[in-house]
């Protein structure tokens, strides 16, 4: 009911792990994850996931039933990952050299490989076609002893004049050689086979193994942002970027390389990097974060046009925040956009009247519930509708006696 008295159509925010997986609607590419849907008319969708070298998923999501707008989804790999920490070990996959470890080996093809380590050496080989290979190597070289002892035979029992003998061996050479002709010919195909095998090692990726991950990089970074040490930070969150492209920690290292930015008083690379999470990487719990700093960076380099801009590619903005904290950050924020951009931008406050009303159907029992509804009232009353103000003040007045504060800050507003 409250969806549909106050125009509230659905949202819907999807990640997976890894990320830059692409997400269908029927054959409708949506985007890729992590992904922000919105203004969604339906109350169900259904979603494929796909992304090479995984399993697809599906889901049909039914969003009227779901409380918080996040869908996660770990896809289930069909290759396999091999981290080497050996020191100064030449590695071969089905015998190309690869380089020298400590090395991290991504996206081996699903199957059996057998790994044989010698001094200085690690191959890694398909090992069916090794099992194989060694098979025919050996039924060849048997075969072909065979068809030679049958011949030798032959001829013997020709030269000592025993002609049934001689026939016997001489059909027996003709069956042998002919196993020893398959052999041959088994032996042929698996050369091709081998050459398939690295074709399909061309796929595999090396990397560098330094003995940190991105989940260990990105939480020293993490650390560093508590110290309040932001240049440090920042080079560990864009080795995160950099280094691990489909890592679930790359969208939030965009947003604390840019809010670390912001901390550093450098707006242009903070605009950079909110803008790249805002855009391309949204996440759920700091999607409104994001926007905030992004909007108020583009306000201190004093283009308030851009920010406008960048609001309405957004909209709607939800504020799902029990604490109520960040509704008046928005407020203070949509205050300095509205009168910087011209006072043209009135739906920035009816936009957040809708934010507000959320709270406050949603949150009833929040200790911020006056606050919340005070600060409704300051909106109505300096921006949309006085009379309406009005009657808030006076439940206010009437509800909240005992919070002095409360009331002293309500009488400030209508005597502003």
């Amino acid at each position: 009911m409250f969806i549909s008295a106050t125009g509230y159509s659905y949202e819907l925010f999807i990640n997976s792990d890894p990320i830059n997986a692409s997400v269908y609607s029927g054959e409708e590419l949506l985007g890729k994850t992590p992904l922000r849907l919105h203004d969604i008319k339906e109350d169900r969708i259904k979603l494929t996931f796909k992304k090479s070298g995984f399993e697809d998923a599906e889901e049909e999501v039914v969003l009227r039933d779901i409380q918080r707008p996040i869908r996660f989804y770990t896809l289930t790999s069909s290759n396999i990952s091999i981290v080497l920490n050996q020191n100064d070990q030449a590695l071969y996959l089905n015998e190309v050299n690869a380089g020298k470890t400590p090395l991290i080996v991504h996206n081996l093809p699903g199957g059996t490989y057998n790994i044989d380590t010698s001094e200085g050496v690690i191959s890694i080989n398909t090992s069916e076609y090794f099992h194989q290979q060694r098979t025919a190597v050996t039924e060849t070289i048997f075969s072909a002893a065979l068809v030679g002892a049958s011949i030798l035979g032959m001829i013997h029992f020709s030269n000592i004049n025993e002609p049934v003998n001689a026939h016997a061996l001489g059909v027996t050479s003709l069956v042998f050689g002919g196993i020893f002709g398959y052999n041959i010919l088994k032996l042929s195909k698996l050369s091709m086979g081998s050459r398939e095998d690295k074709q399909a090692m061309s796929g595999v990726e090396i990397r560098p193994y330094t003995g940190m991950d991105d989940r260990n990089i990105f939480a020293s970074g993490m650390e560093l942002i508590g110290r309040e040490q932001w240049e440090d930070a920042v080079k560990k969150f864009i080795l995160v970027i950099n280094l691990y492209e489909d890592s679930q920690f790359v969208p939030i290292s965009y947003y604390e390389t840019g809010y670390s930015y912001y901390r550093m008083g450098n707006y242009p690379k903070a605009r950079q990097y909110l803008r790249s999470f805002v855009y391309e990487y949204p996440l759920y719990e700091l999607f409104p974060y994001g926007i905030q700093y992004l909007l108020d960076v583009e306000l201190r380099l004093g283009d308030a046009e851009k920010a406008m801009e960048s609001y309405n590619s957004v909209r709607p903005v939800r504020i799902d925040d029990e604490s109520g904290e960040l509704y008046q950050e928005f407020y203070n924020l949509y205050a300095t956009l509205y009168h910087d951009s011209g006072e043209k931008s009135l739906y920035l406050f009816e936009d957040l009247k809708r934010e507000l009303d959320y709270f406050l159907v949603n949150y009833p029992e929040s200790p911020r519930y006056p606050n919340i509804y005070l600060l409704k009232g300051r909106l109505l009353y300096q921006y949309l509708d006085r009379e309406e103000a009005l009657k808030i003040f006076e439940e206010i007045r009437n509800n909240y006696s005992y919070d002095k504060e409360l009331i002293s800050e309500m009488e400030s507003i209508v005597n502003e």
